[in-house]
C-alpha cells in the first residue's frame, strides 16, 4: 500500500489519514519515514480479525473495531478510502459506506487485492466486492474470473 501511496500525487490527496491496526508498529514507522509536513495523520483501531482467530469470535471483534472507527472516519470526512487487507479495511469501508448511504456523502472506496491472491479474492475482497467503487487486482486471472467489477492493475489505472 505504501508503494502505491508513494506514486500518488500527494498534493492532490491532502490531507491524508492513515488508519492502522493498533498492533501495527511496522507500518507506523514506514509512514513516518515517507511523510513530511502536516498534511497527514495516523489513527489506530483494534483489528477486526487476528490471524487464526475463529470466524465466530471475529464477528465480535469486528463490531468493536467498527465502533472505534466511526469517530475517526466521521471527523475526517474522507473523499476516498484506499485500502487493502482485513485488519482495518472492513471496518473503515463499512463506516464509509454507511456514511454514503445515510449521510449522503460521496466517499469512493478503492480496494487493492493482495498480490498473493492469484485464483480467488480474499475474504475481504469477497465482502468488499459488493460495496467498493473500484477493486484492483494484480493478476489477470482474477480479472477474468470476477469480470467488470474488478480492474487489473496493468490496465493503465491511475489514482
Amino acid at each position: 500500500m505504501l508503494r502505491l501511496i508513494n506514486t500518488m500525487n500527494k498534493s492532490k490527496f491532502t490531507p491524508r489519514l492513515y488508519i492502522l491496526a493498533d498492533t501495527d508498529t511496522t507500518s507506523r514507522v514506514r509512514i513516518q519515514s515517507i511523510e513530511h509536513g502536516t498534511d497527514w495523520s495516523i489513527a489506530s483501531i483494534p483489528r477486526s480479525r487476528s490471524v487464526n482467530q475463529s470466524y465466530l469470535t471475529s464477528v465480535l471483534s469486528t463490531i468493536c473495531s467498527i465502533i472505534m472507527t466511526v469517530p475517526e472516519v466521521l471527523s475526517f470526512k474522507p473523499d476516498i478510502v484506499l485500502c487493502n487487507g482485513p485488519g482495518t479495511c472492513i471496518p473503515v469501508c463499512f463506516v464509509a459506506f454507511m456514511m454514503t448511504l445515510f449521510l449522503h456523502t460521496n466517499i469512493s472506496i478503492i480496494f487493492v487485492e493482495s498480490i498473493c491472491r492469484v485464483n480467488t479474492l480474499s475474504l475481504t475482497g469477497k465482502i468488499l466486492y459488493f460495496i467498493a467503487d473500484l477493486m484492483i487486482v494484480q493478476w489477470p486471472e482474477l480479472k477474468q474470473k470476477y469480470g467488470s467489477r474488478v480492474k487489473y492493475l496493468d490496465e493503465g489505472l491511475s489514482i
